[in-house]
């Protein structure tokens, strides 16, 4: 499907106040069951960094184009933005660097996630500016594979991912808590005792055929096993209560699974684009299933 993002949708629907999306919040219902979507926004890119989006908006597939041009290669976000707002450019996959001025003050959740060509974000200010930048409190790990550079130096925050040793097997366990590099090439993975949580993205598309999660697990984060295309057996522990979203998101491979009694959410698209799932399991004591958990799912 294909759009124009326009700020006008009298000709769709009656309700003015909420289809002007130049200058209203709420525009995630009208993308919400869409999939493959493309949007021309015909204002700048100044404006678009200021439109709040709904999180269904997040589960389209989409190319974004800004005034005619589309949103790839280098981007330049121009001066006096002061706030990039929740997942703006999320999804925009051919993005590989991006310009921010040292007028931004915030950056929202989720703005670059699934960018994955992501290498370069340049920051117009020094490194003491840019620390005063609020942003999300997972972005360190979130951007941990993309290089950051202020005007007077390279910063290099500790708290990234360091690079695992082979006896890891690409984990990098800090506070009962396992995060990842991504793109692990071991295709079996042993989870030690003591871990609590499975992190954000911890093992997004990694080789990894089989996954036990152990005894202690409580919460398995977004975006845990996103994109692990050869996983076939996912194994879940007893003590398992939150499926965060994304979490076996297109995990193409995965045919069955059992949710063990003990979950009590299963977020949104936790089991989307899974294209070969042809049974779940599932307790009878859940208090959340999320909207657009199985889409994608045609067996």
């Amino acid at each position: 499907m294909e759009e124009y993002y326009d700020g006008d949708y009298e000709d769709i629907i009656e309700d003015e106040d909420i289809w002007y999306m130049d200058w209203y919040d709420h525009v995630n219902e009208f993308f919400e069951s869409y999939d493959n979507l493309i949007i021309h926004y015909q204002g700048n890119i100044a404006e678009w960094c200021n439109i709040s989006l709904g999180y269904p908006i997040v589960r389209a597939k989409r190319k974004l184009f800004i005034h005619g041009e589309q949103i790839d290669g280098d981007l330049i976000i121009p001066d006096g933005v002061t706030e990039i707002h929740n997942i703006v450019f999320m999804g925009c996959k051919d993005l590989t660097s991006v310009t921010i001025p040292s007028s931004v003050k915030k950056i929202g959740d989720a703005v670059f996630a699934g960018c994955k060509k992501l290498k370069t974000i340049v920051f117009k200010g020094t490194e003491e500016e840019w620390q005063t930048v609020e942003k999300p409190k997972d972005w360190d790990k979130a951007m941990s594979k993309c290089q950051i550079v202020c005007s007077d130096s390279e910063i290099k925050e500790d708290n990234k991912s360091k690079k695992p040793s082979e006896e890891s097997k690409g984990l990098d366990i800090s506070k009962s808590t396992v995060w990842g590099i991504g793109k692990c090439k071991d295709t079996d993975i042993i989870i030690p005792s003591g871990v609590k949580m499975i992190g954000r993205n911890a093992f997004n598309e990694s080789n990894i055929e089989s996954i036990v999660i152990p005894e202690g697990v409580t919460n398995i984060e977004c975006g845990a096993f996103y994109g692990c295309d050869v996983l076939t057996s996912v194994k879940l522990s007893s003590t398992v209560k939150i499926i965060d979203c994304d979490v076996f998101r297109e995990c193409s491979s995965l045919t069955t699974i059992t949710i063990p009694d003990s979950v009590e959410e299963i977020s949104e698209c936790a089991f989307y684009n899974c294209e070969s799932l042809k049974e779940i399991v599932l307790p009878n004591k859940l208090s959340y299933l999320a909207v657009g958990l199985f889409g994608g799912c045609e067996n």
